[in-house]
């Protein structure tokens, strides 16, 4: 009996088309991190560091100073403080040009001032109180001559407003109410009342 012979069935062959892939660039970091991931858990990288401890707070800051408490301000000071602001303005007036014949005397000022404080006293003495009236007298002389830049001369307060002359003069060391309404009505001839003790008396 004859055997069939198989025949051979032709198989289609697949045709292969070319496809474009678009080429992603390795990312380094990722690489690096997946192939330690892998070599840490083989064990060859060591464990990853522990993170460091936080940083202790700051310490505390001490309490700041309570705010200065304001000075009080007394009567007296207040009243000083009017006088030099009032003297201050009466020294911006100028001498009266030319100074009056009547206002000059023969006492040499210049040559007080320099004199010894025991010359002043000895001229004095019979006055009384005389080394502190020969000190304040050499104290005055020095403050009106560097106040009226080496004048020894008060005519500026002829010139003046009666309120800036009365402040000026009560600026003085030693200089009182009555004695400076005696300047001021015997010698500036403004008008004022000299009041003593005796008179404040009289009601």
């Amino acid at each position: 009996v004859p055997v069939p012979v198989p025949v051979p069935v032709p198989v289609p062959v697949p045709v292969l088309v070319p496809v474009q892939v678009p080429q992603v660039p390795p990312v380094p970091g990722v690489l690096l991190a997946a192939s330690s991931g892998v070599l840490r858990e083989l064990g060859v990288f060591p464990p990853p560091l522990p993170p460091p401890p936080p940083a202790p707070p700051p310490p505390p800051q001490p309490p700041l100073p309570p705010p200065p408490k304001p000075q009080k301000i007394t009567k007296d000071q207040q009243v000083r403080a009017e006088r030099l602001a009032l003297a201050a303005e009466a020294l911006k007036t100028r001498d009266p040009k030319p100074r009056l014949p009547s206002s000059f005397d023969m006492v040499d000022w210049g040559a007080v001032m320099a004199a010894s404080l025991e010359d002043i006293v000895e001229c004095i003495r019979c006055r009384g109180m005389h080394y502190k009236l020969a000190s304040r007298i050499q104290g005055l002389l020095r403050r009106i001559h560097g106040e009226r830049r080496g004048k020894l001369s008060l005519e500026f307060l002829r010139e003046c407003p009666t309120e800036h002359a009365r402040g000026y003069l009560l600026s003085l060391e030693g200089y009182g109410v009555k004695t400076t309404s005696c300047i001021l009505l015997l010698g500036l001839h403004r008008a004022d009342f000299p009041v003593d003790v005796n008179v404040g008396r009289i009601r």
